[in-house]
């Protein structure tokens, strides 16, 4: 349907349209209001629907038929189903609706490749329940035929990080050749039991974990490892601005995704060695100061993903959890005159509050870091008592957490950014808090 088409009885037309400080993206064609991004970070996609009554009335979790395709799908808010994305995206606006949860639509969503309806509660998606907020200095025109009832698709920034996190949870999947049960290669832990006082990563344990390397000035075949990353998408691996370009080696060239042991081939692990054709450092990113520490390099073709390659989900909640411990992992030295490990390392931290960072970085107050540690764009995480941290060439890696709600993924809630030292009990590195950069992101990886 179009907009001049003639709506009838089996359809709702819905025109929403906002008029106040709007300006046309041409590089994601969407209508975004300026306001909204810089008050509310909400980006509200204007779409013309055409949805039938009567389809559905499901709630969330509840199986559908998609009837164009006449498969079985499963309500979803709209946010979180990827084909329901997808097709915003490709302006497809003929979603099929299950009902409402307020004002934010439960779609019927189509089944990815992965094994749709899993009952296991550990398996089990839970909804976004974060209140979606309004902007209140934008006044939406809705144009709608008499007697209609109306749907705005509202998709706050995270919402396609959301999306993607789930898209990508199928590769914890293997899948059969000849056919049959999908096999589940969850290697991921929740609660792990406690890089320095670190122990061994598992094969498939962290399928994310990149390495960032550097021309060897000797070798050329054989590339300096000196940063990590953390693969997000196909294409793109998020890591510490400062990883980017190295003093000594200059600028980032290589990137490896899917390894564990470097240098040895009897590990269990699946390498996949890219060269990098762009490196984005944060436009605020000024160094030496410390502050928006973040980059993305862009891979020269697309990631293969497997259960031995898969993207992490990036953190979208604008709070952490002191309560859960995260996780830092990397390559990096195992002391501070140690040197660099070969094997994939994993520890559990303990978050600090900002006044303990401030407290330990006072000393550091200066042109690297004249406001201090700033909590809305750096955290810091380290141990109480043990000797646990991330270390030199840790750089770039991620801080991450078990994810509550997406079987086996992990979700990036730091970047490991700098510390005072290396092991130090009381001591916290401090970490560039993803949260703050996942408009600049999502702008970028799936605009």
């Amino acid at each position: 349907m179009t907009v001049g088409d003639r709506p009838n009885e089996h359809h709702n037309l819905l025109w929403f349209h906002v008029v106040q400080n709007t300006f046309y993206n041409s590089a994601s064609e969407r209508i975004v209001n300026k306001t909204m991004l810089q008050n509310s970070n909400i980006i509200v996609i204007a779409v013309l629907v055409s949805i039938k009554y009567g389809l559905c009335q499901n709630q969330i979790g509840q199986v559908c038929t998609i009837k164009k395709a006449n498969v079985k799908g499963e309500c979803k808010l709209v946010q979180d189903c990827p084909a329901a994305i997808k097709a915003l995206s490709l302006h497809l606006y003929n979603l099929q609706i299950c009902g409402f949860q307020g004002p934010l639509a439960i779609v019927c969503c189509e089944p990815s490749n992965n094994p749709p309806f899993i009952t296991s509660s550990t398996t089990t998606i839970k909804p976004i329940t974060t209140p979606r907020m309004q902007p209140s200095t934008v006044t939406p025109i809705v144009r709608v035929a008499p007697d209609d009832t109306t749907l705005a698709l509202i998709l706050r920034v995270g919402d396609k990080s959301r999306a993607k996190c789930l898209e990508y949870k199928q590769y914890v999947y293997s899948y059969p050749v000849l056919g049959g049960t999908p096999v589940d290669e969850c290697k991921a832990k929740s609660g792990l039991p406690l890089i320095i006082g670190g122990e061994l990563a598992r094969s498939k344990e962290f399928p994310h974990m990149a390495l960032i390397g550097y021309k060897n000035k000797t070798n050329n075949d054989k590339p300096m490892w000196l940063c990590g990353g953390s693969l997000i998408s196909e294409r793109f691996v998020l890591t510490a601005g400062h990883c980017l370009k190295d003093a000594t080696y200059k600028e980032a060239e290589y990137v490896r995704i899917g390894d564990l042991v470097i240098d040895t081939n009897s590990d269990d692990a699946s390498p996949q060695d890219f060269k990098i054709i762009k490196r984005i450092k944060h436009p605020k990113y000024f160094p030496p100061s410390r502050y928006n520490d973040i980059g993305l390099v862009k891979l020269g073709r697309d990631a293969i993903l497997d259960s031995y390659v898969r993207p992490a989900c990036l953190d979208i909640q604008p709070t952490i959890n002191l309560n859960t411990n995260p996780i830092a992992t990397g390559w990096g030295h195992t002391g501070l005159y140690s040197p660099s490990s070969k094997a994939l390392l994993k520890v559990t931290l303990e978050y600090f509050d900002q006044e303990k960072c401030n407290t330990s970085y006072k000393s550091n107050i200066g042109i690297s870091l004249r406001k201090g540690i700033v909590p809305t764009t750096q955290l810091c995480a380290g141990s109480h008592n043990d000797t646990k941290d991330a270390c030199q060439g840790d750089s770039g890696g991620p801080l991450q957490v078990y994810s509550e709600d997406v079987y086996c993924m992990y979700t990036i809630v730091g970047i490991t950014s700098f510390g005072k030292t290396c092991g130090v009990a009381n001591i916290p590195g401090v970490y560039t808090r993803v949260y703050n950069y996942i408009e600049w992101i999502e702008s970028i990886v799936w605009p």
